[in-house]
């Protein structure tokens, strides 16, 4: 009883830190904007009518896990999305255009959980670089679990995908 005793005063973080992780984030894009369900597929680039609108809608999928074998309560995620700038062969990096804040209200002990961000702003972001000699490049994402006073790590996870100009059929 002391030596367990011993182990759960010494390594108090190992036993209860919670292991969050973001184990993909994908991109996917629905072709019906209309419609009452839309089905979204996944998407290798966003693409662009040569108009310069977008050519479907976007959201982003995250697979949240949980490593623990304690059920995660109340998790926060913080996330910024920036474009990638092109001009000539030079490539820019925007600051971000949006950061807000995901909230996950539990994640099941060893499980995963889907999680989708749909205001991606991009409409509104595409239409003030019509003119400005700049075209997108890549969209980038940047999140991270906000940190707790339990937690072992702080990780800051990047996914990018890139644009189609003009390729819409």
């Amino acid at each position: 009883m002391k030596k367990t005793l011993f182990l759960f005063l010494l390594f108090p973080v190992s036993i209860f830190g919670q292991t969050i992780k973001i184990s993909s984030a994908s991109f996917e894009y629905t072709p019906s904007i209309v419609a009452k369900k839309k089905v979204y597929f996944l998407a290798d680039a966003i693409k662009i009518k040569p108009d310069g609108r977008l050519a479907f809608l976007y959201r982003i999928r995250l697979n949240i896990k949980n490593e623990s074998s304690r059920v995660c309560d109340g998790l926060v995620f913080k996330y910024s999305l920036r474009i990638i700038l092109k001009k000539g062969e030079t490539i820019y990096k925007d600051i971000p255009f949006q950061a807000e804040e995901l909230r996950v209200s539990r994640v099941s002990a060893s499980g995963e959980k889907k999680v989708y961000i749909y205001n991606l702003d991009l409409k509104d972001q595409l239409r003030r670089l019509k003119n400005s000699g700049f075209e997108p490049n890549a969209l980038e994402l940047e999140i991270a679990k906000e940190p707790r006073k339990e937690d072992e790590r702080f990780e800051s996870l990047t996914f990018s995908i890139p644009f189609a100009l003009n390729s819409v059929h």
